[in-house]
């Protein structure tokens, strides 16, 4: 959701892990036709692994496309109420009562329900539609930057016998490089 305007982007998936949290930022990227210059987050994993410690390759997806990550103060509610009462809305006014076919045709009726009701409907807060505010949301063009590849490093040893397993498969490596 886009702080000033409120208007929403919705994606549903069955993973929690870094690449898929990048994978949907780069789709409500291409949805907004762009990206803010800071982005607010609850303390997830996936974003903050503790105090003053970020999730490197998450923290490398923000300096690519040069947008500021910020997470809220843990047990400080008050700094996160927008994006929880953004959720309540999509549980209340979207899921309540549908049924879906599978993620994808779950994902379409939610594209559907954006375009035609969330961001055309007159906002409680604001007293406006988000459809109509978000022209005055300044965003970074998509085309500021190249599309963001994820790579999700796997660490492996070298065996004594100068191998490394991977995925089932043996590799040589180098003997120098043994244990």
């Amino acid at each position: 959701m886009l702080s000033y305007s409120r208007m929403l982007f919705i994606r549903f998936t069955t993973s929690m892990k870094t690449r898929e949290l990048v994978e949907c930022h780069q789709a409500a990227f291409e949805f907004f036709g762009g990206w803010p210059a800071s982005i607010l987050y609850d303390n997830m994993k996936q974003v903050r692994l503790g105090p003053g410690q970020w999730n490197e390759p998450f923290l490398d997806f923000a300096n690519h496309y040069g947008f500021v990550p910020k997470t809220c103060r843990p047990y400080r509610a008050r700094t996160k109420g927008k994006v929880e009462r953004a959720v309540d809305y999509v549980k209340d006014n979207f899921l309540t009562g549908r049924s879906f076919t599978g993620l994808d045709d779950l994902n379409n009726q939610a594209g559907r329900w954006l375009d035609e009701t969330a961001n055309v409907r007159i906002h409680g807060t604001t007293l406006q539609r988000p459809i109509d505010l978000f022209i005055h949301e300044t965003l970074t063009p998509v085309a500021a930057a190249p599309v963001y590849r994820f790579l999700d490093p796997v660490r492996r040893t070298v065996s004594w016998e100068a191998m490394v397993h991977f995925q089932g498969s043996r590799y040589s490596a180098p003997p120098q490089h043994a244990g």
